[in-house]
């Protein structure tokens, strides 16, 4: 997976949110860190799409994406797998529906294949049995990696998690890691934002530590972690890692 920056700005009702971010790399799967409000959710929603920026262009695999171009743009986003903070299900649809309904309306499968699909993929990551259960009769962790089925149910090259265990408990956090773990053993590219540091050392191959909007410093796992060069990358781990 290869992903390139240049130059990219964005603002959000005239405050600068992304200054000047620059970047290239290549990789399996980037772990991006940094404090609470220093751009990593708007750069994941720039990276899919989402959002455009004011400034610069954003690569992938050496496509640029076309924020330009609504149809085009639309297929890009199609190829991707999107979980953010809050799993965004359906909450008058069952989890089974949840899973279906996009394979159905946006991916071209036909119902019966749809289904059959999201039962596999339930199954398969042991909430079957769930599968006929809104979203407000399942926990969390539940919610969580339904959100996350869905999102590699149409098989993305690439998958964009932002913050996927930030409101769970810790035997929560542990059934979405679990997952992902699963998941990046099948060998599923991504770019995962999180708070949860010794996860990412743990999955990831390189990482980023993003501050106030601007690339602070980037390189292998290792690298950033353990040998930081930058002072505010030494000082934000110091004390997250402190305990």
């Amino acid at each position: 997976m290869k992903l390139e920056i240049k130059g990219l700005f964005k603002t959000i009702k005239g405050n600068p949110i992304l200054s000047d971010i620059n970047f290239a790399s290549e990789f399996k799967i980037l772990g991006i860190v940094g404090p609470s409000g220093g751009g990593k959710s708007t750069l994941l929603r720039v990276i899919a799409g989402l959002l455009a920026p004011e400034e610069g262009e954003v690569l992938v695999n050496g496509e640029r994406i076309p924020f330009g171009d609504s149809k085009e743009l639309l297929k890009y986003r199609r190829s991707l797998g999107i979980v953010f903070q809050s799993w965004n299900l359906f909450p008058h649809l069952s989890a089974l529906e949840n899973i279906v309904l996009p394979l159905y309306r946006v991916h071209g499968y036909s119902m019966q294949q749809a289904e059959e699909e999201g039962r596999k993929l339930l199954e398969r990551f042991n909430l079957l049995p769930h599968a006929s259960r809104r979203p407000h009769e399942l926990s969390g962790g539940q919610c969580q990696r339904v959100a996350i089925i869905r999102a590699v149910a149409s098989r993305p090259f690439l998958l964009l998690l932002d913050e996927p265990t930030s409101a769970l408990d810790p035997l929560m956090t542990s059934e979405v890691l679990d997952l992902i773990f699963e998941l990046k053993n099948e060998g599923i590219s991504f770019i995962l934002a999180s708070h949860h540091m010794s996860f990412l050392q743990k999955i990831a191959d390189h990482a980023a530590f993003i501050d106030h909007g601007r690339w602070i410093e980037s390189g292998s796992v290792q690298d950033v972690f353990v040998h930081p060069k930058k002072a505010p990358v030494v000082d934000y781990l110091s004390k997250v890692l402190k305990y």
